[in-house]
């Protein structure tokens, strides 16, 4: 499904049986919400189509406590457009993912540096005055690690007050808990004990509101006042 949705197959991969995917995580969603209780969080990594519109049941979304966004498709990339091109297009999906609930905006320069583009210093501002703007959350993330960019994401979002969402985005069982990296990127930029932390990031601020109502969490209203954050990850 993944090489389906970097492809010019995605609009037609995604809506051909929508209505039958809503209805399977309705489902789904109805049964994690008995089966675990009111202390875990339900959420999804959220991706977009090239025109903005969320891979999720827009519907369902309020439903969930946490949407992490991430771009994983760029159209302009694939058919070898200008870096201007592919700058906007990226904005744009960070925006829509924004729009759509996102609290995290996860790996966000991953898939452009894995496509070997540019990232400059202007990106990364650019996408941390988004998240102020917005009241979300970036990820620092250990799984491919970007040494520069994510000095240069944690400078910026220590300056403007985003909060940091941490995650081992594991993809084999060795990453999994392993806060390592984070550990050392927090107190390399100051952030040495919890309490110099709890500020910070993203889970500490959830931990504090992880006792309200299921489905709390997504209230995009209050999102807009109050950072929250990546509660299943822990420095």
């Amino acid at each position: 499904m993944r090489g389906k949705f970097d492809s010019d197959l995605a609009s037609s991969v995604f809506t051909e049986d929508r209505e039958g995917a809503r209805e399977r995580t309705l489902r789904y969603l109805d049964q994690m919400r008995a089966r675990l209780g009111d202390g875990v969080l339900l959420g999804t990594e959220l991706d977009v189509l090239p025109d903005g519109r969320p891979v999720f049941p827009e519907d369902l979304l309020p439903r969930l406590d946490l949407i992490v966004g991430a771009v994983h498709a760029l159209a302009a990339v694939r058919h070898g457009e200008s870096e201007d091109a592919i700058r906007r297009e990226w904005q744009a999906q960070n925006r829509a993912l924004i729009a759509a609930g996102a609290h995290i905006i996860a790996h966000p320069f991953r898939y452009l540096i894995q496509r070997r583009f540019p990232v400059t210093e202007e990106d990364v501002q650019w996408l941390v005055t988004e998240a102020h703007a917005s009241g979300i959350a970036l990820e620092l993330n250990s799984h491919y690690i970007i040494r520069s960019l994510d000095d240069l994401m944690l400078r910026a979002c220590l300056a403007e007050g985003v909060p940091i969402a941490i995650g081992t985005d594991a993809h084999r069982w060795t990453e999994i808990a392993d806060f390592t990296y984070h550990a050392e990127v927090l107190s390399d930029h100051g952030l040495r004990t919890q309490e110099e932390r709890a500020d910070r990031l993203y889970v500490a601020q959830v931990a504090r509101r992880i006792e309200g109502a299921p489905g709390a969490g997504n209230r995009r209203d209050e999102r807009s006042r109050t950072h929250v954050a990546n509660a299943t990850s822990r420095p």
